[in-house]
Formats: C-alpha cells, structure tokens, sequence
C-alpha cells in the first residue's frame, strides 16, 4: 500500500516535470487562427480524399454561392481519375467561401478531391474554418520544379506521393494566402523507408531550406552524424531554420548510445558559446537522463545560469526517480535511488528553485552521495 501510495505521489511529480519541460522546450499546440482556421495534417488530408491530383488550372469562376474550377490533370497521387484528363470540380466540402472572391489564377496545383453522390469533384481545403483566399483551398506548386522521386522499389503510399510534391515548395516563396506544411513534424508522425529515402539526400543540398529539412528529419530519426552536421549548419542558417532544427534536437531526437551522449555533452558544456545550441544539447541530455548523462547535467547545479541549474535538477530527478528514457512516467518494479526524498525535491522550473533553495542543494548532496559509484565505469 505504501508503494502504491508511493507511485501516486510520483506520477503526479512526473506530471509536474513534464509541464515544465514542455514550456522550457518551447512546445507550441495547435492553436486557432485569429480568421478561425487551422491547417489540417497531411494524413488527415490524404486519408479523407477520395482523390488527389497535381494539375493546372485552365478556367474559373469563384463568388459567394459557388466554386468552379477545370483542371487539366497531370498527375495523380491517388484515386481512379487519369492522367491527361480534364475534370471539373464544382464548389467546396465546406460552406464558407473564401473573404476573396477574386477569379482562380491559372496556377499549377495540387489538389484533395472528394466525390459527391451526383459525381461531381468538390475541393477538400487544406485548412479547417475560414479562407482567406482560394489559394487556401488548394495548394500552388512551382511550375520549374519537378517533385523528387521516390524510391522505385517499395510500397508506395499516397502520402508518400503527397510530401514528395510539397517538398518542391520549400525552394520558393510562399504566395500570399496560400497554406504551407511542417514537412518534418510530418514525417514525425507518420515515418515511412519512403519518407526517410526521400529526405535522408537533401542534406547535401544546395537549397537551405532543404538541407535544413534533411537535417531535421536527421534529428528525428537520433542520426548521430546529425550532430557534427548541427554544430555547422547553426551558424550558417537563417535564424528562423536554425531554431527549428534546435527545436527537434531538444525534443524531437532520442538516442542513448554512449557515444551520442558524449558528442551532446560536448556540446553542453559552458565552452560552447552559442547559448541556444547549449541549451538545445542541454535539453537533449535531460530528456534522455541515462547514466551516461549524470557527468554533463550534474555540473549544471553549479552554472552561472538558473535555467541551466533548473535543467540539472530536472535530469537528475528523472534519473533518481527511474523516469523511462524518453518518457515522462517511472518505470515498473524497484529503483534503488527513488525514494520518498528525490520524489519530494523533484522540480525542472527556475522560480520553484528560487523560492525553495532547499531542493537544490538536496541534489547537490545528492550528487555527492552518489558520484563515485554513478562515475564509476559499467
């Protein structure tokens, strides 16, 4: 009963941490858009269509009642419609029509289909609510661009075919109006031998932007070699590509191998002097909190700065409570450091430190209790 009792007190400890490790990680959730819309996930998208055609606009009429395109399809990722053919599509799955009303611009698009029980084509929008413009109800390709390949051998999905077309709109601007994709939060959630051979190249690519998306699809796979190339790819990048690709190293990249924690504690260390890339390694330690992180974040009780002292705390007392390796619950059966003291001074938050100064020096005590034997080769 008393263990029971135990884990309750530590689950609800654990939830704590996690909160806090979600704002230091800079997690964003989907929120509404102030029009009321919101983009809708390439699964979602690709699952719900009944076809999903590439192809060029050559007429259209757009008000406030009804929505008329034909299209000269090119290609299709999905679905019975042909190559070659012309079809029509004939108002939105949704009833609110775009606030701009001006006529359909004779774009090359890609574009999710949905048949109505009369046999018409109807536009599934890439974004929920509102449209701003009809460019929000499909989305424009690049006509100079072809889409990359894909592997020839395999099984090939339609969101395979999908992500290998929107990968061509990373190497242009963004229209106006028209709706873009995180082609790396997707293949984070929905990882494929395609998606990986797809991406895995464009780290050699000239395009920033591509590379970046190679690099970061790296990350999330836990590529070792991803590191080398971050330390580099950081002080060449723009700002905003930079950030994403610490963004994916902190919450994003898992790997616990010995040597991939040595090459992220290197890059902890205060001699590293581009803080963000610190933190991102820093981060990337606490989450993994094995053994082999215990020399990189325990030195961190001692930093000059009190985030980096609240992220020691954390990774340690995810440690010492047998929080799971990449997870945020304790792991099943006995841990010989978990008790009811390292569950009580559990805490990953710069103000609780500074109201309760007593939990930091706990770990500090803590940490001398037990180095030798946690220092000491296994």
């Amino acid at each position: 009963m008393r263990h029971h009792a135990h884990l309750v007190i530590l689950t609800k400890v654990l939830f704590g941490i996690t909160l806090c490790l979600v704002g230091l990680l800079g997690i964003n959730f989907p929120a509404a858009k102030a029009s009321g819309s919101g983009r809708i996930s390439l699964r979602v998208l690709t699952d719900n269509s009944d076809a999903i055609v590439v192809g060029e606009i050559l007429d259209g009429s757009l008000s406030s009642e009804r929505l008329a395109l034909t299209v000269d399809v090119d290609r299709v990722l999905k679905g019975s419609i042909q190559a070659g053919t012309v079809i029509t599509i004939d108002s939105l799955t949704t009833p609110q029509r775009p606030a701009n009303t001006r006529s359909p611009e004779k774009d090359l698009g890609l574009f999710f289909l949905k048949s109505s029980a009369a046999g018409k084509w109807a536009l599934i929008p890439p974004v929920s609510g509102f449209l701003l413009d009809l460019r929000g109800a499909y989305v424009p390709l690049p006509r100079n661009i072809s889409p990359q390949k894909l592997p020839s051998s395999g099984q090939t999905r339609p969101l395979d075919n999908v992500v290998a077309e929107l990968v061509s709109t990373l190497q242009g601007p963004i229209s106006p109006g028209q709706v873009s994709f995180d082609l790396a939060a997707e293949y984070r959630s929905n990882r494929t031998p395609n998606m990986k051979a797809l991406f895995s190249p464009l780290r050699a690519n000239q395009n920033n932007k591509l590379r970046a998306l190679g690099l970061q699809t790296a990350l999330i796979d836990g590529d070792e070699s991803a590191l080398g190339a971050l330390e580099h790819e950081v002080k060449t990048l723009s700002p905003n590509l930079a950030a994403a690709l610490m963004e994916d190293l902190k919450y994003s990249f898992t790997n616990p191998s010995p040597p991939v924690i040595a090459k992220l504690g290197q890059l902890s260390l205060p001699a590293n002097d581009n803080r963000d890339l610190r933190l991102a390694a820093i981060v990337a330690l606490t989450r993994a909190h094995t053994r082999d992180t215990l020399p990189y974040l325990a030195p961190l009780l001692h930093d000059k700065d009190s985030l980096f002292r609240a992220l020691g705390v954390g990774g340690l007392a995810q440690f010492a409570n047998g929080v799971s390796v990449g997870g945020h619950e304790p792991a099943s059966g006995h841990w010989k450091y978990r008790n009811d003291e390292t569950v009580r001074n559990s805490a990953m938050d710069e103000q609780v430190l500074q109201k309760n100064p007593a939990i930091l020096a706990f770990w500090k005590s803590w940490w001398s209790e037990h180095r030798a034997e946690l220092l000491a080769p296994h």
